[in-house]
């Protein structure tokens, strides 16, 4: 069946977003911020900044295979599956998802995503809380809750992660999407162009370091942001931090909002894109 006129309208949609994406609108700030964090980093030795890279990026597989092989995520798949039944009943496995009609599979992603933004605010609403082991856990929960995102987009659109291929782009695309606004050119970038080519799920022949120098930002921004709700601990409204709970849970919460607006855009052109390849359409203006 080829593209309907809604899939074209929101192809068109996805790249004009695309444009303001990759545009840099970094304040001064911020690029101060961003050039610091390089600036400092190669200051290390070669060997040890391939260090850190290495350990990030093995934090993160791991985090992610440990995430995909638990009964949680099991369970998940099947009320995905199930959730979509209603839609086309003859859905077995993750891959028929993209059967689908592009607004059935957006409405099945918005139900997954307002879970995980909702479970963000209340992670950083825990981390504003304070407390030594609540701040020093808040970087790794964010990461993995995002991360779980990501998984979530990916399986709606009908990517079966469990293929070493779709295992690491979704990483690469978590990589993508918590990126400072001045670094995320070349990121996309690197995205798009494996967008419309037939691949073999079971094989992966791209770089299989995922995290860079720029991506050192967030960390830094973590940091800072322990600092500002630590310090805020002493501002507490009968006993409680509530300014400190706000912000934590505001700072989650955009940026899970952030990472769910990218992955979503990434993944619903790339489901567009591969139904206009396998139809043998040409998408034109």
């Amino acid at each position: 069946m080829p593209l309907t006129d809604q899939e074209r309208d929101r192809l068109r949609a996805i790249e004009e977003w695309e444009t303001e994406f990759v545009t840099d609108h970094t304040i001064e700030a911020e690029r101060l911020s961003l050039n610091w964090t390089k600036d400092t980093f190669e200051r290390l030795s070669k060997q040890k900044q391939q260090s850190v890279l290495d350990r990030i990026d093995q934090f993160l597989f791991y985090a992610q295979s440990i995430t995909l092989n638990t009964k949680l995520h099991q369970e998940a798949e099947e009320r995905l599956i199930n959730a979509a039944r209603v839609f086309q009943s003859d859905i077995q496995q993750i891959e028929d998802l993209g059967q689908l009609r592009l607004e059935q599979l957006n409405y099945l992603l918005l139900q997954q995503t307002a879970k995980q933004r909702l479970l963000s605010l209340g992670q950083g609403g825990a981390a504003g809380f304070g407390g030594p082991l609540l701040l020093g856990t808040d970087l790794i929960c964010m990461l993995l809750i995002n991360l779980r995102t990501v998984q979530l987009t990916a399986m709606t659109y009908g990517y079966d992660l469990r293929s070493p291929y779709e295992l690491m782009t979704a990483l690469s695309v978590f990589h993508a999407a918590s990126l400072p606004k001045g670094a995320r050119e070349e990121a996309w970038k690197g995205l798009q162009e494996r967008m419309g080519d037939e691949i073999d799920p079971y094989f992966y022949d791209e770089e299989e370091d995922i995290i860079d120098a720029n991506w050192l930002q967030q960390p830094l921004r973590q940091a800072v942001k322990a600092v500002v709700l630590s310090s805020l601990r002493k501002k507490a409204i009968q006993g409680l931090p509530v300014i400190g709970m706000a912000v934590g849970a505001t700072i989650n919460y955009r940026f899970s909002q952030q990472v769910s607006t990218i992955a979503r855009h990434y993944y619903e052109k790339r489901w567009i894109i591969d139904k206009e390849r396998l139809n043998g359409s040409t998408f034109t203006e």
